[in-house]
């Protein structure tokens, strides 16, 4: 698997991440430290409602991180995903992009780098990272249809 777009798409998001605490920050030291917080607090949501399901996470990650971060978390069966697992990864996703919104359109070019940044970022991972994915069970993943390969 090419790991160049998962690890690139990360970038982007992280970086996208960190103009919003940096525009939080221009107002308050203390609410970018929430935002830090909300954040590692949310990604950790997304590793164990949604990575820690996925069969291939210790060997064929396109991301790597999450992957090696789901070895940090009990074990939990890698079977279909459930509701739960997919709205507590959409909350959490929603949580981190909109959280840092009212701060970023202060600034309307630190509003515009992160969304196109964080646009970017998931362009790459719907149309290189979940192309490459075996993860057949996810409900991203274009070949969900098929028997995991991982």
């Amino acid at each position: 698997m090419n790991l160049f777009h998962g690890v690139f798409s990360l970038v982007l998001i992280v970086i996208s991440i960190v103009i919003g605490i940096v525009a939080i920050s221009f107002t308050s030291v203390v609410q970018a430290l929430i935002y830090i917080a909300i954040t590692i607090f949310a990604f950790g949501c997304v590793v164990y409602f949604y990575c820690l399901k996925c069969p291939c996470r210790l060997d064929s990650c396109g991301h790597v991180l999450p992957g090696k971060l789901t070895s940090l978390f009990p074990k939990r069966p890698s079977d279909t995903y459930l509701a739960l697992d997919i709205l507590a990864t959409v909350i959490a996703l929603a949580i981190i992009i909109f959280f840092p919104q009212y701060w970023l359109w202060k600034y309307k070019i630190l509003f515009l780098v992160f969304w196109l940044l964080l646009l970017i970022g998931t362009a790459e991972i719907l149309l290189f990272v979940c192309k490459e994915c075996k993860n057949a069970k996810c409900p991203v993943n274009p070949k969900s249809k098929r028997i995991n390969e991982c």
